[in-house]
């Protein structure tokens, strides 16, 4: 058993936080523990000396674990948190990754066909290639979870930002893709009053013109498909790794507590 245990089940009582930031919480305070008993006996204390110093250095209030909570936990963390918090149940996380793979595959079925390359806008290849290097970025940490089964909780959550930062570049650039095809293309085939709305409504538009607008609504369809397709496949990588990392968080923490 850990010399630290009990003050640690104490912690754990009064720390007012679901999983899995509990988990990944308590782990920090443990190593930060293990670290400051490690510097007391640097510095000559006696084994028992260093516990009892240490012990005193991490006795806490309420209020004081909410503000140590606080600190353990950046806003972007608090909202993964909060997220994984809604599908802890195997039929939540069944039922989401339904969604997602459904989406995958129905907007995977419409980019993959020849045809869809001939009239697709040239903002589908970037997105396409931030898919390419998330599928990259994940299977290194598939690698090293899974089948190496590197759990080491100082590196733990390494690789799974990156995946997020891809999937916001792949938003912004298929929303920065479909204003430019709408307002590029659209308003180049606007009628001299200068709207789409006018091609629309127009009683006997021109061939060239109703070709105009077919086309740049499939460029800028292209460009939604493409964006679906990578977000739902990206949200995919990111939902298994994290939910991965959160079981391991919560065994480390459970055998903490009982060892």
């Amino acid at each position: 058993m850990s010399q630290f245990t009990s003050l640690l089940k104490e912690i754990n009582s009064k720390l007012d936080v679901p999983h899995p930031a509990k988990s990944r919480i308590l782990l920090e305070i443990s190593a930060d523990m293990d670290d400051l008993y490690s510097t007391y006996l640097e510095q000559g204390k006696s084994e028992v000396e260093a516990q009892r110093l240490t012990e005193e250095m991490f006795q806490m209030d309420e209020h004081a674990i909410r503000e140590l909570a606080s600190v353990h936990q950046p806003l972007f963390r608090k909202w993964m948190d909060k997220f994984s918090a809604h599908t802890q149940t195997t039929w939540e996380r069944a039922s989401l990754i339904f969604v997602l793979l459904f989406i995958a595959v129905f907007a995977g079925q419409a980019i993959s066909t020849s045809q869809f390359f001939q009239t697709a806008s040239a903002f589908v290849y970037p997105i396409l290639g931030i898919g390419l290097l998330s599928i990259v970025v994940s299977i290194r940490k598939f690698y090293s979870l899974f089948l190496r089964k590197d759990h080491d909780l100082s590196t733990l959550h390494s690789g799974v930002t990156p995946i997020v930062v891809l999937g916001a570049a792949n938003f912004f650039i298929g929303a920065w893709g479909y204003l430019i095809e709408i307002y590029s293309h659209g308003g180049g085939i606007a009628l001299p009053a200068g709207s789409l709305i006018n091609v629309i409504i127009t009683v006997d538009p021109s061939q060239a013109q109703m070709d105009g607008l077919a086309g740049c609504f499939i460029r800028s369809a292209s460009v939604v498909l493409a964006a679906l397709f990578i977000a739902s496949l990206i949200a995919l990588l990111w939902f298994m790794l994290v939910s991965k990392i959160s079981q391991i968080e919560q065994s480390e923490a459970e055998y903490l507590l009982t060892h």
